[in-house]
């Protein structure tokens, strides 16, 4: 996977994405995705959108400092469609393109299994680890 970094322009469409995100997008119909992957310099923005209609499907929120990255936030509208997995595979991808070499996260109880079956470890109650 190939990452390039993005213009302003492409920043500012994401900040408005996320706002936007607050609206539950159109879901209906046969998805295929695409990826964004924006830097503004701290954080690392991936968008997972559906290419028929342009509605974004999932994101993620990276920061990193050094050899450690964060993943501060994923959420994706579809469950069980691979979307979110799809954005934490890209996050980890660009994590290690930049150095990381471990991810770590807090998660809900809720959210554990998932990050569990993509090989994430327990290390405190709800601060989750993986190599990369």
């Amino acid at each position: 996977m190939a990452y390039t970094a993005s213009t302003q322009q492409d920043l500012d469409n994401l900040s408005e994405l996320f706002t936007k995100m607050a609206m539950k997008p159109d879901i209906s119909g046969d998805f295929t995705s695409e990826l964004q992957v924006a830097s503004d310099g701290f954080h690392k923005f991936v968008v997972v959108r559906n290419k028929k209609n342009g509605q974004v499907v999932a994101y993620a929120l990276l920061r990193q400092i050094g050899p450690d990255a964060e993943l501060e936030q994923l959420y994706s509208h579809v469950r069980g469609a691979g979307y979110g997995n799809l954005a934490l595979k890209t996050v980890e991808t660009v994590a290690k393109h930049h150095g990381a070499s471990q991810l770590y996260l807090h998660s809900v109880p809720e959210a554990a299994a998932f990050y569990r079956h993509l090989g994430y470890k327990t290390a405190d109650n709800e601060l989750f680890v993986k190599k990369l």
